[in-house]
């Protein structure tokens, strides 16, 4: 009696666990993924989820099944305070997709705080924000600064580069579209102050110096 009992119990476990098991691979909290296409109107990215679904068949063989590609998924922007950092997503990006506790469609299209959904979708594969930046080893950024600010591409061939000390480091072409005011000296790598240098020059063969600029 008590090993039918033991027997019993032991399938009742199992059941229990397949049962859990099944929930569980619904539950979605986050995934790396990588971006498909980019809708920079939208601000929202096509994504293939990195890693496959591992289920079991009903022959109870093991398979890896890929996610579906996930649709119209917003992206984490930098912002705040009437600023914003844009960045020029691609294909091939990677990201992290995070997955809402509740599904998000009202307040997505209306802002604000809504009422909950009413089809009481938890961690589902339509509520995802993609957070850009995450990086595979194969990835990661060359020559990665560990003591200043960068805003630079990847190669490292343009940048501009804030220390702790204040300094600020530019490497790359610069235009300005309106006029540009320095507060204090500007000196270039020979040392030459062009707030206050002169220039000699020749007017009917009379040397002569210019004034300071103005």
């Amino acid at each position: 009696m008590s090993q039918r009992i033991a027997e019993k119990l032991g399938i009742e476990t199992e059941i229990f666990k397949r049962l859990i098991d099944n929930a569980n691979a619904e539950l979605h909290v986050s995934c790396p993924g990588i971006v498909q296409s980019f809708n920079a109107e939208k601000q929202t990215v096509t994504v293939m989820l990195a890693i496959k679904e591992k289920v079991i068949e009903m022959d109870s063989t093991l398979a890896d099944i890929p996610f579906p590609i996930l649709l119209d998924v917003p992206i984490c922007i930098p912002s705040a305070g009437g600023f914003s950092l844009t960045l020029p997503v691609q294909a091939g990006d990677e990201c992290l997709v995070v997955f809402s506790d509740l599904g998000f469609d009202w307040w997505y299209q209306n802002g604000g705080v809504q009422n909950k959904t009413q089809d009481l979708r938890r961690h589902d594969l339509s509520d995802g924000f993609a957070i850009l930046g995450v990086k595979s080893q194969p990835n990661v950024i060359p020559n990665y600064s560990p003591d200043s600010a960068q805003l630079r591409n990847n190669e490292g061939t343009c940048y501009i580069n804030l220390s702790a000390d204040g300094k600020l480091k530019f490497k790359g072409e610069a235009s300005f579209e309106d006029a540009v005011t320095f507060n204090d000296a500007i000196i270039d790598q020979n040392g030459i102050d062009h707030t206050t240098h002169k220039h000699p020059y020749t007017d009917n063969e009379t040397a002569l110096i210019t004034g300071i600029p103005e």
